[in-house]
Protein backbone atom coordinates (compact mmCIF):
# COMPACT_ATOMS: atom_id res chain seq x y z
CA UNK A 1 0.00 0.00 0.00
CA UNK A 2 1.26 3.48 -0.91
CA UNK A 3 0.52 5.95 1.87
CA UNK A 4 -0.99 9.30 0.88
CA UNK A 5 1.85 11.26 2.51
CA UNK A 6 4.43 9.32 0.49
CA UNK A 7 2.42 9.77 -2.71
CA UNK A 8 2.09 13.53 -2.17
CA UNK A 9 5.80 13.78 -1.39
CA UNK A 10 6.69 12.02 -4.63
CA UNK A 11 4.37 14.32 -6.55
CA UNK A 12 5.95 17.40 -4.99
CA UNK A 13 9.38 16.14 -6.06
CA UNK A 14 8.08 15.64 -9.60
CA UNK A 15 6.60 19.14 -9.69
CA UNK A 16 9.84 20.60 -8.31
CA UNK A 17 11.72 18.89 -11.13
CA UNK A 18 9.39 20.35 -13.76
CA UNK A 19 9.62 23.81 -12.24
CA UNK A 20 13.40 23.66 -11.99
CA UNK A 21 13.67 22.78 -15.68
CA UNK A 22 11.14 25.45 -16.71
CA UNK A 23 13.01 28.14 -14.77
CA UNK A 24 16.11 27.56 -16.90
CA UNK A 25 14.38 29.40 -19.73
CA UNK A 26 14.25 32.44 -17.39
CA UNK A 27 10.51 33.21 -17.42
CA UNK A 28 9.86 36.76 -16.22
CA UNK A 29 6.15 36.24 -15.54
CA UNK A 30 4.45 33.74 -13.24
CA UNK A 31 1.89 32.95 -15.96
CA UNK A 32 4.71 32.05 -18.36
CA UNK A 33 6.11 29.59 -15.84
CA UNK A 34 2.68 28.03 -15.16
CA UNK A 35 1.98 27.69 -18.90
CA UNK A 36 5.28 25.87 -19.39
CA UNK A 37 4.20 23.11 -16.99
CA UNK A 38 1.91 20.11 -17.70
CA UNK A 39 -1.23 21.44 -16.00
CA UNK A 40 0.19 22.00 -12.51
CA UNK A 41 -2.20 23.98 -10.33
CA UNK A 42 -0.84 27.54 -9.83
CA UNK A 43 -0.87 27.25 -6.03
CA UNK A 44 1.27 24.11 -6.32
CA UNK A 45 3.67 26.07 -8.53
CA UNK A 46 3.96 28.78 -5.87
CA UNK A 47 4.65 26.15 -3.21
CA UNK A 48 7.28 24.56 -5.44
CA UNK A 49 9.07 27.89 -5.91
CA UNK A 50 9.13 28.32 -2.14
CA UNK A 51 10.55 24.80 -1.60
CA UNK A 52 13.20 25.16 -4.30
CA UNK A 53 14.37 28.43 -2.77
CA UNK A 54 14.31 27.13 0.81
CA UNK A 55 16.33 24.04 -0.19
CA UNK A 56 18.91 26.12 -2.05
CA UNK A 57 18.16 24.47 -5.38
CA UNK A 58 17.08 27.73 -7.02
CA UNK A 59 18.22 31.12 -5.76
CA UNK A 60 15.77 33.49 -4.11
CA UNK A 61 16.89 36.05 -6.69
CA UNK A 62 15.13 33.90 -9.28
CA UNK A 63 12.07 32.74 -7.33
CA UNK A 64 11.16 35.96 -5.51
CA UNK A 65 10.24 38.02 -8.62
CA UNK A 66 8.01 35.18 -9.82
CA UNK A 67 6.27 34.88 -6.44
CA UNK A 68 5.79 38.64 -6.36
CA UNK A 69 4.39 38.62 -9.88
CA UNK A 70 1.88 35.90 -8.90
CA UNK A 71 0.50 38.25 -6.22
CA UNK A 72 0.47 41.33 -8.42
CA UNK A 73 -2.99 42.48 -9.42
CA UNK A 74 -3.12 42.78 -13.18
CA UNK A 75 -4.78 45.67 -14.99
CA UNK A 76 -5.97 43.01 -17.41
CA UNK A 77 -8.56 40.88 -15.67
CA UNK A 78 -8.58 37.09 -15.65
CA UNK A 79 -11.47 37.27 -18.09
CA UNK A 80 -14.42 35.19 -16.97
CA UNK A 81 -16.22 33.76 -19.95
CA UNK A 82 -19.12 36.02 -20.80
CA UNK A 83 -20.85 33.62 -23.18
CA UNK A 84 -24.57 33.19 -22.80
CA UNK A 85 -24.30 29.74 -21.27
CA UNK A 86 -25.14 29.42 -17.56
CA UNK A 87 -22.26 30.27 -15.22
CA UNK A 88 -20.26 27.10 -14.44
CA UNK A 89 -20.83 25.65 -10.99
CA UNK A 90 -18.17 23.75 -8.98
CA UNK A 91 -20.62 20.97 -8.05
CA UNK A 92 -20.71 20.07 -11.77
CA UNK A 93 -16.91 20.25 -12.18
CA UNK A 94 -17.72 22.42 -15.17
CA UNK A 95 -14.73 23.91 -16.97
CA UNK A 96 -15.45 25.43 -20.38
CA UNK A 97 -13.06 25.13 -23.28
CA UNK A 98 -11.25 28.18 -24.60
CA UNK A 99 -12.45 29.19 -28.10
CA UNK A 100 -9.44 27.56 -29.79
CA UNK A 101 -10.20 24.20 -28.12
CA UNK A 102 -13.92 24.51 -28.88
CA UNK A 103 -13.20 25.05 -32.57
CA UNK A 104 -10.64 22.24 -32.64
CA UNK A 105 -13.01 19.71 -31.06
CA UNK A 106 -15.81 20.75 -33.41
CA UNK A 107 -13.55 20.38 -36.42
CA UNK A 108 -12.22 16.98 -35.28
CA UNK A 109 -15.67 15.56 -34.52
CA UNK A 110 -17.07 16.75 -37.86
CA UNK A 111 -14.14 15.13 -39.69
CA UNK A 112 -14.92 11.78 -38.05
CA UNK A 113 -18.65 11.57 -38.78
CA UNK A 114 -21.94 13.34 -39.40
CA UNK A 115 -24.08 12.39 -36.41
CA UNK A 116 -22.41 13.85 -33.33
CA UNK A 117 -23.43 13.56 -29.67
CA UNK A 118 -21.99 15.90 -27.05
CA UNK A 119 -21.85 14.50 -23.52
CA UNK A 120 -21.47 17.42 -21.13
CA UNK A 121 -19.59 19.70 -23.56
CA UNK A 122 -21.93 22.70 -23.91
CA UNK A 123 -19.40 24.99 -25.59
CA UNK A 124 -18.76 22.42 -28.34
CA UNK A 125 -22.48 21.86 -28.91
CA UNK A 126 -23.07 25.63 -29.04
CA UNK A 127 -20.27 25.98 -31.61
CA UNK A 128 -21.63 23.14 -33.75
CA UNK A 129 -25.01 24.88 -33.83
CA UNK A 130 -23.79 28.42 -34.51
CA UNK A 131 -25.02 28.32 -38.08
CA UNK A 132 -28.24 26.54 -37.01
CA UNK A 133 -27.62 24.21 -39.93
CA UNK A 134 -26.02 21.40 -37.92
CA UNK A 135 -29.13 19.39 -37.08
CA UNK A 136 -27.06 16.22 -36.81
CA UNK A 137 -25.65 17.10 -33.38
CA UNK A 138 -27.32 16.17 -30.11
CA UNK A 139 -26.61 17.33 -26.57
CA UNK A 140 -26.82 15.20 -23.41
CA UNK A 141 -26.13 16.45 -19.89
CA UNK A 142 -27.19 15.86 -16.30
CA UNK A 143 -27.10 19.63 -15.69
CA UNK A 144 -30.61 21.05 -16.01
CA UNK A 145 -29.29 24.61 -16.37
CA UNK A 146 -27.54 23.83 -19.67
CA UNK A 147 -30.47 21.77 -20.94
CA UNK A 148 -32.93 24.59 -20.21
CA UNK A 149 -30.63 27.17 -21.78
CA UNK A 150 -30.39 25.36 -25.10
CA UNK A 151 -34.13 24.77 -25.20
CA UNK A 152 -34.72 28.46 -24.48
CA UNK A 153 -32.84 29.44 -27.65
CA UNK A 154 -34.71 26.95 -29.81
CA UNK A 155 -32.31 23.99 -29.81
CA UNK A 156 -34.57 21.04 -29.11
CA UNK A 157 -32.13 18.21 -29.84
CA UNK A 158 -31.08 18.16 -26.17
CA UNK A 159 -31.87 15.66 -23.42
CA UNK A 160 -31.09 15.15 -19.79
CA UNK A 161 -28.84 12.15 -19.25
CA UNK A 162 -27.08 10.97 -16.11
CA UNK A 163 -24.35 8.55 -17.14
CA UNK A 164 -24.52 6.81 -13.76
CA UNK A 165 -28.28 6.31 -13.59
CA UNK A 166 -30.24 6.71 -16.81
CA UNK A 167 -30.94 4.11 -19.47
CA UNK A 168 -29.03 4.76 -22.70
CA UNK A 169 -31.10 6.48 -25.41
CA UNK A 170 -31.94 4.39 -28.44
CA UNK A 171 -30.22 6.80 -30.85
CA UNK A 172 -26.91 5.84 -32.42
CA UNK A 173 -24.16 8.29 -33.39
CA UNK A 174 -21.00 8.38 -35.46
CA UNK A 175 -19.03 10.42 -32.93
CA UNK A 176 -19.27 11.09 -29.19
CA UNK A 177 -17.51 14.18 -27.83
CA UNK A 178 -17.17 14.31 -24.05
CA UNK A 179 -15.25 15.91 -21.24
CA UNK A 180 -16.04 14.03 -18.00
CA UNK A 181 -15.04 15.40 -14.60
CA UNK A 182 -11.40 14.40 -14.19
CA UNK A 183 -11.95 11.43 -11.87
CA UNK A 184 -11.72 7.74 -12.70
CA UNK A 185 -15.27 6.80 -11.70
CA UNK A 186 -16.69 9.63 -13.82
CA UNK A 187 -14.64 8.55 -16.83
CA UNK A 188 -15.87 4.99 -16.51
CA UNK A 189 -19.52 6.06 -16.37
CA UNK A 190 -19.18 8.45 -19.33
CA UNK A 191 -17.25 5.95 -21.42
CA UNK A 192 -19.75 3.19 -20.66
CA UNK A 193 -22.59 5.46 -21.83
CA UNK A 194 -20.62 6.47 -24.91
CA UNK A 195 -20.11 2.80 -25.80
CA UNK A 196 -23.90 2.42 -25.82
CA UNK A 197 -24.50 5.50 -27.98
CA UNK A 198 -21.90 5.10 -30.72
CA UNK A 199 -22.11 2.50 -33.45
CA UNK A 200 -19.32 0.03 -34.24
CA UNK A 201 -16.51 1.76 -36.19
CA UNK A 202 -17.61 5.07 -34.68
CA UNK A 203 -15.39 7.32 -32.56
CA UNK A 204 -15.24 8.65 -29.02
CA UNK A 205 -13.40 11.94 -28.55
CA UNK A 206 -12.58 12.73 -24.93
CA UNK A 207 -10.27 14.86 -22.82
CA UNK A 208 -7.85 13.43 -20.26
CA UNK A 209 -6.30 15.37 -17.36
CA UNK A 210 -2.72 16.56 -17.95
CA UNK A 211 0.13 14.83 -16.15
CA UNK A 212 0.57 17.58 -13.55
CA UNK A 213 -3.03 17.57 -12.35
CA UNK A 214 -2.48 15.70 -9.06
CA UNK A 215 -0.63 12.75 -7.50
CA UNK A 216 -1.28 9.41 -9.18
CA UNK A 217 -2.96 10.93 -12.24
CA UNK A 218 -0.72 8.82 -14.51
CA UNK A 219 -2.10 5.64 -12.95
CA UNK A 220 -5.66 6.99 -13.20
CA UNK A 221 -5.17 7.70 -16.89
CA UNK A 222 -3.85 4.17 -17.44
CA UNK A 223 -6.96 2.78 -15.74
CA UNK A 224 -9.15 4.89 -18.03
CA UNK A 225 -7.37 3.57 -21.13
CA UNK A 226 -7.70 -0.02 -19.87
CA UNK A 227 -11.41 0.57 -19.26
CA UNK A 228 -11.73 1.73 -22.85
CA UNK A 229 -10.18 -1.54 -24.04
CA UNK A 230 -12.69 -3.51 -21.95
CA UNK A 231 -15.49 -1.59 -23.66
CA UNK A 232 -14.12 -2.41 -27.12
CA UNK A 233 -12.43 0.95 -27.70
CA UNK A 234 -9.08 1.25 -29.44
CA UNK A 235 -6.98 4.35 -28.79
CA UNK A 236 -6.08 5.81 -32.18
CA UNK A 237 -4.79 9.26 -31.21
CA UNK A 238 -3.32 10.95 -28.12
CA UNK A 239 -2.11 14.55 -28.01
CA UNK A 240 -0.86 15.95 -24.70
CA UNK A 241 -1.84 19.39 -23.44
CA UNK A 242 -3.44 20.70 -26.63
CA UNK A 243 -6.91 21.76 -25.39
CA UNK A 244 -6.92 24.98 -23.31
CA UNK A 245 -9.68 25.89 -20.87
CA UNK A 246 -11.15 29.12 -19.63
CA UNK A 247 -10.76 29.79 -15.91
CA UNK A 248 -14.27 29.67 -14.40
CA UNK A 249 -15.51 32.14 -11.81
CA UNK A 250 -15.34 29.59 -8.99
CA UNK A 251 -11.70 28.74 -9.67
CA UNK A 252 -10.73 32.38 -10.10
CA UNK A 253 -12.13 33.10 -6.64
CA UNK A 254 -10.17 30.21 -5.13
CA UNK A 255 -6.95 31.41 -6.74
CA UNK A 256 -7.49 34.99 -5.60
CA UNK A 257 -8.38 33.78 -2.13
CA UNK A 258 -5.02 31.96 -2.09
CA UNK A 259 -3.21 35.17 -3.03
CA UNK A 260 -2.72 34.57 -6.77
CA UNK A 261 -3.96 37.70 -8.52
CA UNK A 262 -1.95 37.83 -11.74
CA UNK A 263 -3.59 37.17 -15.09
CA UNK A 264 -3.01 33.51 -15.92
CA UNK A 265 -4.72 33.11 -19.27
CA UNK A 266 -5.77 29.63 -20.37
CA UNK A 267 -3.15 27.84 -18.29
CA UNK A 268 -5.06 24.55 -17.94
CA UNK A 269 -4.74 22.37 -21.03
CA UNK A 270 -6.35 18.97 -21.39
CA UNK A 271 -5.04 16.00 -23.37
CA UNK A 272 -6.95 14.92 -26.46
CA UNK A 273 -7.72 11.20 -26.78
CA UNK A 274 -9.59 9.64 -29.70
CA UNK A 275 -10.92 6.07 -29.57
CA UNK A 276 -12.43 3.94 -32.31
CA UNK A 277 -15.16 1.47 -31.38
CA UNK A 278 -14.02 -1.87 -32.75
CA UNK A 279 -16.72 -3.96 -31.12
CA UNK A 280 -19.47 -3.49 -28.55
CA UNK A 281 -18.80 -5.62 -25.51
CA UNK A 282 -21.22 -6.41 -22.73
CA UNK A 283 -19.74 -4.75 -19.66
CA UNK A 284 -21.65 -3.87 -16.51
CA UNK A 285 -22.27 -0.22 -15.85
CA UNK A 286 -20.00 1.18 -13.09
CA UNK A 287 -21.73 1.91 -9.76
CA UNK A 288 -23.07 5.35 -8.91
CA UNK A 289 -20.64 7.10 -6.58
CA UNK A 290 -22.69 10.25 -5.94
CA UNK A 291 -23.26 10.75 -2.22
CA UNK A 292 -25.71 13.66 -2.22
CA UNK A 293 -28.24 15.46 -4.37
CA UNK A 294 -28.62 19.19 -4.91
CA UNK A 295 -31.42 21.58 -5.80
CA UNK A 296 -30.68 24.75 -7.75
CA UNK A 297 -31.98 28.32 -7.77
CA UNK A 298 -30.61 31.17 -9.89
CA UNK A 299 -30.62 34.85 -8.97
CA UNK A 300 -28.99 37.57 -11.13
CA UNK A 301 -27.07 34.85 -12.99
CA UNK A 302 -25.55 33.48 -9.77
CA UNK A 303 -26.32 29.81 -9.34
CA UNK A 304 -27.04 28.52 -5.84
CA UNK A 305 -26.96 24.83 -4.98
CA UNK A 306 -28.80 23.62 -1.90
CA UNK A 307 -28.04 20.18 -0.49
CA UNK A 308 -31.17 18.03 -0.58
CA UNK A 309 -31.53 17.52 3.15
CA UNK A 310 -34.76 18.32 4.89
CA UNK A 311 -34.73 19.16 8.58
CA UNK A 312 -37.79 18.73 10.78
CA UNK A 313 -39.20 21.19 13.25
CA UNK A 314 -38.20 24.83 13.56
CA UNK A 315 -34.73 25.45 12.10
CA UNK A 316 -32.66 28.55 11.50
CA UNK A 317 -32.32 29.07 7.74
CA UNK A 318 -29.52 31.63 7.91
CA UNK A 319 -26.17 30.79 6.31
CA UNK A 320 -23.36 29.70 8.61
CA UNK A 321 -19.68 30.32 7.92
CA UNK A 322 -17.68 27.08 7.61
CA UNK A 323 -14.44 28.40 6.05
CA UNK A 324 -12.56 31.65 6.50
CA UNK A 325 -13.67 34.16 3.89
CA UNK A 326 -16.46 31.76 2.80
CA UNK A 327 -14.56 30.77 -0.38
CA UNK A 328 -13.48 27.15 -0.66
CA UNK A 329 -9.71 27.08 -0.99
CA UNK A 330 -9.62 24.39 -3.69
CA UNK A 331 -11.64 23.12 -6.64
CA UNK A 332 -10.93 19.44 -5.95
CA UNK A 333 -13.59 17.01 -4.83
CA UNK A 334 -11.11 15.66 -2.26
CA UNK A 335 -11.30 18.91 -0.27
CA UNK A 336 -12.21 17.84 3.31
CA UNK A 337 -14.67 20.74 3.70
CA UNK A 338 -16.98 19.59 0.88
CA UNK A 339 -19.09 17.16 2.97
CA UNK A 340 -19.99 20.02 5.35
CA UNK A 341 -21.33 22.28 2.58
CA UNK A 342 -25.10 22.84 2.54
CA UNK A 343 -25.32 25.91 0.29
CA UNK A 344 -22.87 26.50 -2.55
CA UNK A 345 -22.61 29.41 -4.99
CA UNK A 346 -21.22 29.42 -8.51
CA UNK A 347 -18.45 31.65 -7.15
CA UNK A 348 -17.27 28.78 -4.88
CA UNK A 349 -18.63 30.33 -1.69
CA UNK A 350 -19.77 27.65 0.72
CA UNK A 351 -21.96 27.72 3.80
CA UNK A 352 -23.62 25.52 6.35
CA UNK A 353 -27.38 25.69 6.88
CA UNK A 354 -29.71 23.87 9.27
CA UNK A 355 -32.44 23.52 6.65
CA UNK A 356 -31.04 23.77 3.09
CA UNK A 357 -34.11 22.22 1.47
CA UNK A 358 -36.47 24.61 3.27
CA UNK A 359 -34.24 27.53 2.28
CA UNK A 360 -34.25 26.37 -1.34
CA UNK A 361 -38.06 26.27 -1.43
CA UNK A 362 -38.32 29.70 0.20
CA UNK A 363 -35.79 31.29 -2.15
CA UNK A 364 -37.28 29.62 -5.24
CA UNK A 365 -40.70 30.98 -4.32
CA UNK A 366 -39.20 34.44 -3.94
CA UNK A 367 -37.49 34.29 -7.33
CA UNK A 368 -40.54 32.97 -9.19
CA UNK A 369 -42.99 35.37 -7.57
CA UNK A 370 -41.20 38.16 -5.68
CA UNK A 371 -44.32 40.09 -4.70
CA UNK A 372 -46.19 37.08 -3.35
CA UNK A 373 -43.15 35.79 -1.49
CA UNK A 374 -42.55 39.19 0.08
CA UNK A 375 -46.12 39.23 1.33
CA UNK A 376 -45.74 35.72 2.74
CA UNK A 377 -42.58 36.74 4.60
CA UNK A 378 -44.15 39.93 5.94
CA UNK A 379 -47.20 38.08 7.25
CA UNK A 380 -45.58 36.31 10.15
CA UNK A 381 -42.40 34.89 8.63
CA UNK A 382 -39.66 34.28 11.20
CA UNK A 383 -36.86 36.84 11.33
CA UNK A 384 -34.27 34.26 10.29
CA UNK A 385 -36.14 33.77 6.99
CA UNK A 386 -35.80 37.47 6.19
CA UNK A 387 -32.12 37.29 7.05
CA UNK A 388 -31.47 34.14 5.01
CA UNK A 389 -33.09 35.63 1.91
CA UNK A 390 -31.18 38.87 2.42
CA UNK A 391 -27.92 36.89 2.58
CA UNK A 392 -28.66 35.07 -0.66
CA UNK A 393 -29.66 38.21 -2.55
CA UNK A 394 -26.54 39.98 -1.29
CA UNK A 395 -24.38 37.08 -2.50
CA UNK A 396 -26.10 37.09 -5.90
CA UNK A 397 -25.41 40.81 -6.37
CA UNK A 398 -21.82 40.49 -5.20
CA UNK A 399 -20.97 37.58 -7.48
CA UNK A 400 -22.59 39.28 -10.46
CA UNK A 401 -20.29 42.23 -9.82
CA UNK A 402 -17.30 39.87 -9.63
CA UNK A 403 -18.21 38.28 -12.96
CA UNK A 404 -18.65 41.68 -14.60
CA UNK A 405 -15.28 42.89 -13.30
CA UNK A 406 -13.47 39.58 -13.72
CA UNK A 407 -11.91 39.66 -10.27
CA UNK A 408 -12.49 38.37 -6.75
CA UNK A 409 -13.55 40.73 -3.97
CA UNK A 410 -14.23 39.72 -0.36
CA UNK A 411 -17.87 39.45 0.61
CA UNK A 412 -18.97 39.54 4.25
CA UNK A 413 -22.12 37.52 4.87
CA UNK A 414 -23.56 38.08 8.32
Amino acid sequence: MIHIGKRNSNFEQTVDGWVEVAIRSRPHLFRTLVSALPGVYPLNVMNSLTRLSANGIVSAKTTLPLLQDAKRRSLKTNGISQDKLPVPHPVDFDWRFAPTATRALSRISQSLGKRIACLGTPSVFANLNKSRSSSNSHYFDRCDASINFFKSIGLLNVDRLDCFRDFPPSSQFDVIVMDPPWYEDEYKAFMWMASQLVHVNGFVVLVLPPLGTRPNVTLERSCVLEWGERLGMNLVHLSEGCLPYMTPHFELNSLHNAGIYCELGSWRRGTLAVFEIQQRRRVSRPPNTSKCEWDEAVCLGTRFRFKRRRAFGLVDLRLDTIVKGDVLSSVSRTDPVRPAVDVWTSGNRVFGCEGPTQLYKLFSRLISSPRRASVDLSEGGPHHEFEAVRQLVSLAKHEKLERDRGCYTPCIVS
